[in-house]
């Protein structure tokens, strides 16, 4: 029996106490590149550590139609 890949967001990178930016950008780009329609452009994220928030601006083509999306992540 072959088993399916394990899908989705690793938030390893997201929670942990020592927050890297780069490394949760990194996971956000692969999440999302999953799905063979998308191709991500640009993954920027902010960390606000006083309020928890990290904010994800993401800028890729979903079947070639630029698209950009901002997502705050509680990481609280």
């Amino acid at each position: 029996m072959v088993e399916a890949p394990e899908l989705g967001l690793d938030r390893t990178d997201l929670f942990e106490k020592n927050f890297n930016s780069r490394y949760a950008a990194e996971a956000i780009r692969e999440a999302l590149e999953q799905d063979s329609r998308v191709t991500v452009t640009n993954v920027s994220v902010t960390a606000d550590f006083n309020h928890r928030i990290a904010t994800a601006q993401v800028d890729m083509s979903i079947d070639g139609e630029a698209k950009t999306t901002e997502v705050a992540l509680d990481v609280g």
